[in-house]
């Protein structure tokens, strides 16, 4: 009877179809082991909402996915796939990504918007929602949301490295979350995303962070590679800075290459990048 009613086309049908496929996801949302009584219903009615492959049925049916059996998941990812087709992957993504409090689904949206079809202004689009949404609203999430928190912010910054987001926003959020993640996956993770955006901007936040690390050390401060200073980053930004190719960094590099309070391993990398970059 679903099927029969999606293949009417009749858009009265579709907030009909739409609260059926809410009332049994919600069911497995909440554990009712009896969801599994109406699975033939699900398959029904995501077939019959294929047929209209409308915009206000991509979250539900984005959830389905993953949600049961492998039968539905077949079914639920050939009726996402027509919806993010027919309206744009990360047009549709991007409002859920501002507010859905399943922090799973962002992640998974997040991921599949950038493996979409869609422009790169729009997945990058996707990446600042998602950054802006996790520094400012869940700027300090509990403890059960942290670690998914983390993953969504880290994706978004490596997907931006990938899209080359050289645009002010873009660059901004990624500085924002380097400075208030401090952790060792985050540091790797930021310098290689403005590494491969590979910009004059980047490579003048990749030398005003390592000229606040050489402060650190010149002041003394402990060198811990399980620390926010640690000798790993500074030398993963010097690499990053001598394969940039710009004269911005020189300066501070120098100030490594001969300074051997900094140890022999920053000043060999130093001297390695100073070559790089004035091709000696």
């Amino acid at each position: 009877i679903l099927y029969i009613i999606g293949s009417s086309e009749d858009p009265t049908f579709l907030p009909f179809l739409n609260s059926q496929l809410i009332y049994y996801n919600n069911k497995q949302r909440l554990g009712d082991i009896k969801v599994k009584d109406y699975f033939i219903l699900i398959e029904g009615c995501l077939n019959a909402l294929e047929f209209f492959a409308d915009k206000s049925s991509f979250y539900e049916v984005f959830y389905a996915v993953n949600a049961y059996n492998d039968r539905i998941k077949n079914i639920a990812s050939r009726v996402r796939d027509k919806i993010a087709s027919k309206n744009d992957a990360a047009t549709i993504s991007d409002e859920i990504i501002k507010k859905s409090e399943d922090l799973d689904i962002v992640y998974e949206i997040l991921s599949y918007s950038f493996n979409s079809n869609s422009s790169n202004e729009k997945k990058i689009m996707n990446c600042n929602s998602a950054l802006y949404r996790l520094l400012n609203e869940l700027k300090q999430p509990d403890i059960v949301r942290k670690e998914i928190v983390k993953r969504i912010k880290n994706l978004a910054v490596k997907n931006l490295g990938e899209l080359k987001a050289n645009d002010s926003e873009s660059l901004n959020l990624i500085k924002l979350k380097w400075s208030y993640d401090k952790d060792e996956q985050s540091d790797w993770i930021s310098i290689e995303a403005l590494k491969k955006i590979g910009s004059e901007q980047t490579v003048k936040i990749l030398t005003e962070r390592l000229a606040f690390y050489i402060k650190i050390l010149q002041e003394g401060g402990n060198i811990n590679f399980e620390k926010e200073y640690g000798v790993a980053f500074i030398m993963e930004i010097v690499k990053a800075l001598g394969d940039m190719n710009s004269t911005i960094p020189l300066p501070e590099l120098e100030e490594i290459r001969k300074g051997e309070s900094f140890g022999k391993l920053l000043q060999d990398e130093a001297d390695r990048a100073v070559k790089k970059i004035l091709k000696k």
